[in-house]
């Protein structure tokens, strides 16, 4: 250390002169003597390379793995998060929309989007750490269960779906996305629940549940089939062209043509295969 070396010197020349004239150590090689000290001292405190990663373990430990639950209006709200996605003390909430709180801009985010449904909740979902509202650093899950009581009589349990509105950084609606029904997510009913929806999703503000009316029916359906150039065919009374509709629930076509024996024709000795509706 060649900063500490020079101070040495000049304090043992000090020394000695002082030695020799008989007389005390001036203060000024004390200052010295302080200053040099205080210089190796700070030479000698070793860097550290464990700071960054002290940090980096004491965040992680801030954001543990937890599940967070709230409820509203008789709607359950559960959100299962893995560690690294909420703060520790973070605090989930749930507001049921009306018509004035935000539900009549909600029905037209849906309708601009082309949903299509007869009935729908809106359920302005979000986080909050002390007085901010936050968002998870990861995706998280989230499960949505609905009592009977929250759905009119007249819904249709098997027709529901999640959307999701998500927004941007200024709160603007860019996009409304399906995240359970629909190929997406999961929507099941259960024991005392008219349905359970859980889905991902990295972000939060409203959701919508939605559903289709359950529609009564009474008759039967004909069929009449066409070749792909648009020419009905005539067939054989070996083919049951009727289908008697349900009661209640959706119906499609492709089930009726499975039902009825009809995917594949035979009209004149030339084999159909059935392709759209």
């Amino acid at each position: 250390m060649k900063r500490a070396k020079k101070p040495l010197a000049l304090l043992l020349a000090l020394f000695t002169l002082a030695s020799l004239a008989g007389g005390r150590l001036p203060s000024a090689a004390a200052e010295v003597s302080e200053t040099t000290v205080s210089e190796t001292e700070a030479d000698r405190i070793p860097e550290t390379e464990t700071s960054g990663e002290t940090l980096e373990e004491s965040s992680e430990a801030a954001m543990p793995a937890g599940q967070f639950t709230v409820e509203e209006s008789g709607i359950t709200v559960t959100v299962d998060a893995p560690e690294g996605a909420l703060p520790e003390g973070a605090v989930l909430h749930a507001e049921l929309l009306g018509q004035d709180t935000g539900a009549g801009e909600t029905a037209e985010e849906l309708d601009s989007a082309g949903v299509s449904y007869d009935g729908f909740l809106a359920l302005d979902i979000y986080f909050t750490a002390g007085d901010e509202e936050i968002e998870p650093a990861v995706p998280v899950t989230v499960q949505i269960q609905l009592p009977q009581e929250a759905l009119p009589q007249d819904a249709d349990a098997a027709t529901l779906e999640v959307q999701h509105l998500v927004e941007d950084q200024s709160g603007r609606v860019e996009a409304v996305e399906t995240v359970a029904g629909a190929g997406q997510g999961s929507v099941e009913t259960a024991d005392g629940a008219a349905a359970v929806a859980q889905f991902q999703v990295d972000g939060f503000s409203v959701f919508t549940i939605t559903w289709d009316k359950i529609v009564v029916r009474d008759g039967n359906i004909s069929f009449v089939i066409r070749d792909t150039d648009g020419n009905e065919l005539t067939l054989s009374d070996s083919y049951d062209l009727s289908y008697a509709l349900p009661d209640s629930g959706a119906v499609k076509f492709e089930d009726m043509v499975r039902e009825n024996g009809i995917e594949t024709i035979t009209v004149g000795g030339v084999e159909y295969v059935f392709r759209n509706a």
